[in-house]
């Protein structure tokens, strides 16, 4: 059985330890134990952010070039697309290129909305590019 494929966004890693946040951390902590089921990807700058988060993990890292730079460049240009921030669009455009199953976030305001969902699917059928559901730890792991 194939696994699915995960781009996990920074803000994962980055809610491990957020008991101030005590769902959040408790979804993330659950996902985290449970990463060996899935093929991970992520940014080179978030690997090195949390490196000693990711001792236990096994995942491949994206480094950013020019094809996930013009990818990005089309998504910031796109009216449908809820943030117009390039590192944002970046990230997006990353999970695309490595054709993941599932882009994985804790970032609601930028991300993880029915608007950025939406355009990134317009984006993907008009691009030609594989369709990629966006999601919190929560919605993956229910």
């Amino acid at each position: 059985m194939r696994k699915y494929k995960l781009f996990l966004d920074d803000t994962i890693p980055g809610c491990l330890d957020t008991p101030e946040k005590l769902e959040i951390m408790t979804d993330t902590q659950y996902l985290w134990r449970n990463l060996h089921v899935y093929d991970v990807v992520l940014l080179e700058t978030t690997a090195k952010t949390y490196e000693s988060q990711l001792k236990h993990v096994k995942y491949e890292i994206i480094s950013i070039k020019k094809d996930i730079v013009d990818l990005a460049g089309l998504f910031a240009e796109l009216p449908f697309i809820n943030s117009k921030d390039m590192e944002v669009c970046t990230k997006l455009s990353a999970a695309h290129i490595c054709e993941c199953d599932f882009f994985v976030s804790w970032d609601y305001e930028n991300i993880v909305n029915t608007t950025t969902m939406r355009g990134i699917k317009i984006m993907a059928m008009l691009e030609n590019l594989k369709d990629i559901i966006i999601c919190s730890p929560t919605i993956l792991i229910k």
